[in-house]
């Protein structure tokens, strides 16, 4: 039996190592260079990024008395922001101070609050002065340009007494306005005139933690979608070897992707400039690879032999009647311990080898005795 070593393979031309690692090189070079560059503008850690954009929400504005020793205390707090509806809601709480409030903290005029002159809230003398939830609209600002859409409002406040607008009573007014997710940044509106009247102009838009999310996300699916592209590359042009397996990791991204496009905070609907930034470009990448992958599956598909040696065929195993004597054959002496069939072959329990039995050699049978005819033909 003749044994043939296995001679190493040659390595093919070029390190395919190496042009496996450049993509990966490339990708980890411009999120390097991204990190870097933020850190070079000294970017704020998260935690003060957060106590930083509580700050820019907040507004105090405070006004001394009348002459006639009223006063009112606004203290309003952003409740919710709606960039879909273009709307953001505000609760107002109301305390009158000095002569304007009576006994028990109850107004004891009658008082009017205005909003933006469109909107007048009466409180009766000798009532208290109920909270309030006021809903502005947004002037400008589409959520089209997510994550990057701005939005701007302004509005009016100013207290007189009922049925007399000219004797308006100077406010107090703090605003506090942090939301997570979005960045609420109100300011004064300086009048050129002396009034009691206080205007707020509101831009809001997303916060920086948002945006940073968001943008990695666009980051990790192109990255994603790259890495398919690279995949499918090989599996086209480079002959690389595919399977089911290889097959499922494209469908598996195309469907796992609008997910991870739903990760981002507060996204609108399809079609912001997230999307046209990543999503349709990804989405299209990951479709047509996936496809190209499975399509050469289909293509390349071969019959595979069977790794275990199947048992030789009838034509194969079956002796030729005239090469032996019929009287001098033992049919009870077989390899596999059971009696032959007439044609003197025995299919049973036959594993790797075949025997060769000489005329004069007297060879052992696994699991018998040592043949003694010694007129037997060679059998394969």
């Amino acid at each position: 039996m003749k044994i043939i070593e296995k001679l190493p393979l040659k390595s093919p031309k070029g390190r395919i190592w190496l042009r496996r690692l450049f993509p990966a090189v490339i990708v980890i070079a411009i999120l390097v260079t991204i990190v870097g560059e933020l850190a070079s503008q000294k970017c704020i850690p998260t935690w003060q990024i957060y106590t930083e954009e509580s700050r820019q929400g907040t507004l105090v504005s405070y006004q001394e008395p009348n002459d006639r020793g009223e006063s009112l205390y606004i203290q309003a707090s952003l409740m919710d922001v709606d960039f879909t509806a273009k709307t953001y809601k505000i609760h107002f709480l109301l305390e009158p101070n000095g002569t304007l409030a009576g006994d028990n903290g109850v107004v004891s005029q009658n008082l009017t609050l205005s909003l933006y002159s469109m909107k007048y809230i009466h409180f009766p003398a000798g009532e208290s002065m109920e909270p309030v939830e006021i809903v502005f609209d947004y002037d400008f600002g589409n959520d089209v340009d997510y994550p990057f859409d701005q939005y701007s409002g302004y509005f009016e406040i100013m207290a007189a007494m009922t049925g007399n607008i000219s004797a308006t009573v100077p406010i107090s007014f703090k605003l506090e306005a942090s939301v997570t997710t979005y960045s609420f940044n109100p300011s004064f509106r300086q009048f050129n005139y002396e009034t009691d009247k206080i205007g707020l102009k509101i831009v809001a838009g997303r916060s920086t933690t948002t945006l940073g999310f968001s943008i990695f996300i666009c980051i990790l699916m192109w990255a994603l979608s790259l890495v398919i592209a690279l995949i499918s590359y090989q599996v086209v042009l480079r002959g690389r070897r595919v399977d089911a397996h290889s097959t499922m990791l494209g469908i598996t991204m195309l469907f796992a992707l609008p997910a991870l496009r739903s990760a981002q905070p507060g996204i609108p609907p399809v079609g912001c400039a997230a999307d046209i930034l990543g999503f349709y470009w990804n989405m299209a990448i990951i479709a047509c690879s996936a496809v190209a992958i499975t399509m050469c599956w289909a293509v390349r598909w071969r019959p595979e032999a069977n790794d275990k040696m199947s048992i030789m065929s009838v034509e194969e195993a079956r002796f030729d009647d005239t090469h032996y004597d019929d009287t001098r054959y033992d049919d009870n002496a077989t390899a596999c311990g059971s009696t032959c069939p007439p044609v003197r072959r025995c299919v049973d329990n036959v594993d790797d080898d075949i025997y060769e039995i000489g005329d004069e050699d007297s060879t052992t049978i696994a699991g018998s005795s040592p043949s003694t005819s010694p007129d037997r033909r060679r059998q394969y």
